[in-house]
């Protein structure tokens, strides 16, 4: 499933897996305490948005499908940031917190000086500043409080997650069309 939905994105159906990895440990029908469920753990909106109806969520190829539709959303919404690593970190962050939030982040970076298309150092840094009075009332603003710092470890334990699937799983090695046949 993986292997077959990423093909959108252009990405290593491994960075898929992370992200699957991070948000439900592979468990389908993981409900997690905000309400997010399945294996992409979605919110009941955003699973309507992106075509879920019901226990649709909890089907792994809709579910996974719906998931690579939303990256896809938000590989349009972060276009702007040429960096293909620097972009993807702005997608998970998004995935995870919500565009908005980021894109807050990103409006502080450019206020400030920072870089608004650099996570590393810049806005990550401005998604921990958005729980202060000061900075999510900035007129730059327009989402409110944020708890960037579950966000920012999202991102980067997704990208451990990732490096560690690169690192033992060689996919290469393997000639996945005859598998597919197989079936």
């Amino acid at each position: 499933i993986f292997r077959r939905e990423v093909q959108q994105l252009g990405w290593d159906w491994r960075m898929l897996a992370a992200i699957v990895w991070n948000e439900s440990r592979f468990n389908n029908g993981a409900v997690s305490s905000q309400g997010a469920r399945g294996l992409m753990q979605f919110m009941p909106r955003t699973a309507e948005r992106f075509g879920l109806v019901g226990d649709d969520v909890l089907v792994p190829q809709k579910s996974i499908g719906a998931g690579v539709e939303y990256l896809l959303f938000l590989e349009r919404r972060f276009n702007e940031i040429k960096d293909r690593d620097e972009r993807i970190k702005f997608i998970l962050a998004g995935y995870n917190a919500g565009p908005g939030h980021v894109c807050d982040a990103m409006a502080l970076a450019q206020k400030y000086g920072d870089d608004p298309h650099t996570w590393g150092g810049s806005v990550e840094k401005w998604l921990f500043a958005l729980q202060e009075s000061k900075y999510y009332n900035d007129e730059v603003c327009r989402h409110g409080f944020f708890r960037g710092r579950y966000t920012v470890k999202y991102v980067m334990n997704v990208f451990t997650k990732y490096r560690e699937y690169t690192e033992k799983i060689n996919y290469r090695k393997f000639d996945y069309e005859t598998i597919d046949n197989w079936r």
